[in-house]
C-alpha cells in the first residue's frame, strides 16, 4: 500500500480554517480508506 496520512481540519464559519493534526495513518485507517475506495467511492468525473 502507498503512504497515507490522516489530516484533521477544523472549519468554523467566519474564522480561518485550521489544520489541527497531520500524521501518518494507522493500519486500520488505511485499510478502511482503501476498502471505501474499492467499494463505495463513485468518481463521477
Amino acid at each position: 500500500m502507498a503512504s497515507t496520512s490522516s489530516l484533521t481540519v477544523v472549519y468554523v464559519p467566519g474564522k480561518p480554517t485550521r489544520i489541527v493534526s497531520f500524521r501518518p495513518a494507522k493500519r486500520p485507517e488505511r485499510e478502511a480508506y482503501y476498502a471505501w475506495l474499492e467499494n463505495d467511492f463513485n468518481d463521477t468525473r
